[in-house]
């Protein structure tokens, strides 16, 4: 009954929701007409690779933010910082340019004026290729290295960490390489001057990531030059490759009820095999147990203990398998189109979190807790798979935006629960 009527609630304000956040946008807009950006810090450029990273960043780095710039030097990478905050003056010297602007616009704005500021310095001409990157990831120095390298030196025009299928197909703007004939193409350089700065979120996904996507695809030389490094084709194939995988999958895959994007547990398992495989699927408990819940329930209860145990329920219960002494492996396979399946619904980085970073990928979506995507059961479990010095640094970040529905009320409620804040 509770649900019924905060759904309700949000359903009569999300209106007046609407004409809050676009007025909040509107206002911070004027307020900053004045402001300027400031340059403060500028190196000589020698046709380096760049990092262009946008940051909300107030007065010292993140250690996991410093981790990446302290990598990207190493590698000879020429460092940009486009931020909305103010840092100390000892730490622009991790920067070999560096920043500061008017808080509006959020991480697009930040991307627009680092591109318009290397077009103006002619700085692009030469450049081989780009990184684009923000601050609303968290990032793990395992695989650090090997990631950054894979993303800089790759022949791909455009290449993205990951992909995401959700409304319409793009890639995710946290962290996108560009060639350098991408980067010089005068319909990129339009986009940009003609982008207009916004805070209201689905105004910036719309016009910035997505089309950003749009255009992109657009000037790429032909399709497989537009892809992600983590695709849900990269996922599919590194299970063919690695089947154990299946197991890290089921047993670190998000229990979070809070979204609708399928899950690849016991239930989402059996239902996909049972029409042709478990008939009897429902039958399973003794004619004399006697219990005060559906079947269904007891059924998902049971089987979510852990895979070995999910597995041993299913060679007992198959029937109709070709080849019987093989099961083990059938059932392998079976599973990998499972999912896949499960893997490409809903934001990639956000449904995929632990095999993600199981995988290789060292980056980890910083709201994932703020969205509901994770609960604190699925965060424990990513914690255990990082290195011992960042759990904690991971856990805090995460912990400093809890779920949105259970921190909002009001207006504010019912703008987070449409995706406006």
């Amino acid at each position: 009954m509770a649900k019924i009527l905060q759904k309700i609630e949000a359903q009569l304000l999300y209106p007046y929701a609407v004409s809050v956040v676009n007025t909040h946008s509107v206002k911070k807009k004027f307020s900053t007409l004045l402001s300027r950006p400031k340059t403060l810090k500028q190196d000589n450029y020698n046709n380096e690779p760049i990092l262009l990273i946008a940051l909300f960043q107030k007065g010292s780095l993140r250690p996991d933010i410093l981790r990446l710039l302290k990598t990207a030097q190493k590698k000879g990478i020429y460092i940009i910082g486009v931020n909305t905050l103010k840092l100390k003056e000892s730490e622009i010297g991790h920067f070999n340019c560096y920043i500061e602007r008017p808080n509006f616009g959020r991480d697009f704005g930040s991307y627009k004026e680092g591109f318009i500021h290397l077009n103006k310095q002619k700085m692009t001409y030469n450049c081989p290729r780009l990184l684009m990157v923000n601050d609303s990831v968290f990032y793990s120095m395992k695989g650090l290295s090997k990631f950054l390298n894979e993303m800089i030196h790759t022949e791909t025009e455009v290449l993205g960490a990951t992909e995401n299928f959700e409304i319409e197909y793009h890639l995710g703007s946290f962290c996108i390489s560009l060639k350098n004939n991408i980067i010089n193409n005068k319909i990129l350089t339009n986009y940009w001057k003609q982008y207009k700065l916004t805070d209201v979120r689905p105004r910036v996904i719309k016009n910035g990531e997505m089309e950003l996507s749009k255009i992109l695809k657009k000037i790429t030389t032909n399709p497989k030059n537009f892809k992600a490094l983590y695709s849900t084709a990269a996922f599919h194939f590194f299970v063919k490759e690695n089947p154990e995988t299946i197991k890290v999958l089921y047993e670190t895959f998000r229990t979070s009820e809070s979204v609708s994007w399928p899950k690849f547990n016991a239930e989402q398992i059996t239902e996909s095999i049972k029409d042709k495989y478990l008939p009897y699927h429902e039958t399973k408990f003794r004619d004399n147990i006697k219990v005060n819940t559906s079947e269904k329930e007891l059924n998902n209860k049971f089987l979510t203990a852990s895979f070995e145990e999910l597995k041993r329920y299913l060679i007992r219960n198959l029937v109709d398998v070709t080849n019987r002494n093989d099961i083990e492996n059938f059932l392998d396979e079976r599973m990998i189109p499972i999912a896949t399946d499960v893997f490409r619904c809903g934001s990639q980085i956000h449904q995929n979190s632990s095999i993600l970073y199981h995988m290789g990928l060292p980056i980890i979506k910083m709201d994932i807790l703020y969205r509901g995507v994770l609960n604190m059961i699925d965060i424990d479990k990513i914690q255990d798979m990082l290195p011992a010095r960042e759990q904690k640094e991971l856990f805090e970040v995460l912990s400093d935006r809890p779920f949105g529905l259970d921190t909002y009320i009001g207006w504010k409620r019912a703008a987070f629960n449409r995706g406006l804040i």
